[in-house]
């Protein structure tokens, strides 16, 4: 069965793999991943609008971070840039400071890394509270 699903992935732009996936996704200091289980944890955070871009030597990750109930001074966020089988190329880090309570906040995450990727995933790697 995995095999058919990944056959299907590589017949589908990466974009929007990596759209499909990560927009579906909310976590909550765990790394988002794409299964058939529902997990929800509270507070929720959740990521969405996302873009994943190759530069001269890495790859930029931007979007935006919708805050669950508790304020942070600062949330530390990792990046995975990942090939076709999901497999870790590269990671990066960014980060989001003063976040509010339900704020949604704009982030850039960057990954040193040159060559052919299939897409990106971001987590919540750690967090002060206020």
């Amino acid at each position: 069965m995995i095999h058919k699903i990944l056959d299907s992935l590589n017949s589908t732009p990466a974009y929007v793999i990596f759209f499909a996936i990560l927009a579906s996704c909310i976590i909550s200091f765990h790394p988002a991943h794409a299964d058939s289980q529902e997990t929800t944890v509270l507070p929720l955070q959740s990521f969405s609008n996302f873009t994943c871009t190759a530069g001269i030597g890495n790859v930029l990750l931007t979007g935006h971070f919708t805050n669950g109930d508790t304020p942070f001074k600062v949330v530390f966020l990792k990046m995975l840039v990942l090939d076709s089988n999901w497999h870790i190329l590269s990671t990066g880090y960014g980060n989001i400071s003063d976040v509010k309570p339900h704020e949604t906040k704009a982030f850039t995450a960057v990954a040193r890394f040159s060559g052919n990727f299939s897409s990106c995933t971001i987590q919540v790697d750690n967090a002060i509270p206020k």
